[in-house]
């Protein structure tokens, strides 16, 4: 659990309008119920019943926020995936005036050397590259899952069952 989650009295309904920033539930925000459904598991399952008693548009607006948040990762994985694909065409055009390069019979064999750092140096931009894709990807997923765990949660604690959630840190 985090250091200021601790900090926070998450039993009471005053304790949780403190966590949020807020004079009273109906002053809710996206943001804010975003902020909410991620430490619900961890509130008194009848303050949290009341809150979101108090504020009926929790749940549109919970699912409203989440819709925005998915259509922004799958609009930031299609830049993504529209940038490798430019990358790759970059270094292919390298990799292609290199290798003409190195048909050059008149090259000596130092500069032909030279040639051959060139690609090594251009494939290791390719590798890095493609360790950070993986790593936006991964991370991509790892927020959507985290978001479809704050709805699983919200909906738990909704229906009035008791959840355990632990979601991934941003490490």
């Amino acid at each position: 659990m985090e250091k200021w989650l601790l900090m926070a009295d998450l039993s009471t309904e005053k304790g949780v309008l403190e966590y949020l920033d807020l004079p009273d539930f109906r002053h809710m925000t996206k943001d804010k119920v975003m902020q909410f459904a991620s430490v619900i598991n961890e509130m008194n399952p009848e303050v949290a019943k009341e809150a979101i008693r108090q504020f009926p548009e929790f749940k549109s607006l919970l699912s409203q926020a989440l819709t925005e948040n998915r259509e922004l990762a799958e609009r930031s994985i299609e830049s993504n995936d529209e940038s490798m694909r430019e990358c790759a065409s970059a270094s292919m055009r390298v990799f292609d005036g290199c290798d003409e390069l190195l048909k050059n019979p008149d090259y000596t064999f130092e500069q032909k050397m030279q040639v051959i750092e060139r690609m090594e140096m251009e494939r290791e931009k390719m590798r890095a590259k493609d360790s950070e894709n993986k790593k936006f990807i991964l991370d991509s997923q790892k927020l959507l899952l985290a978001a479809s765990g704050i709805v699983s949660v919200a909906a738990v604690v909704f229906l009035g069952g008791k959840f355990n959630l632990k979601l991934p840190s941003k490490s």
